[in-house]
């Protein structure tokens, strides 16, 4: 099974844990992918406010 998809800015992709998937990234901007990583209630708001953090250096 193929399936291709496009975000748009500000869109957010969350790939379950364990999830076995081949992906490419494309971007025209500095992009961060972070794979494997545990997104839930817990870590999703830390998750982001780290990114912003790097973001903002």
């Amino acid at each position: 099974r193929k399936r291709l998809l496009f975000l748009q800015l500000h869109n957010v992709l969350l790939m379950p844990l364990g999830l076995s998937v081949a992906y490419a990234v494309h971007s025209p901007r500095p992009a961060v992918i972070s794979s494997r990583m545990l997104w839930n209630i817990v870590s999703v708001p830390q998750t982001l406010q780290l990114l912003f953090d790097v973001e903002q250096r």
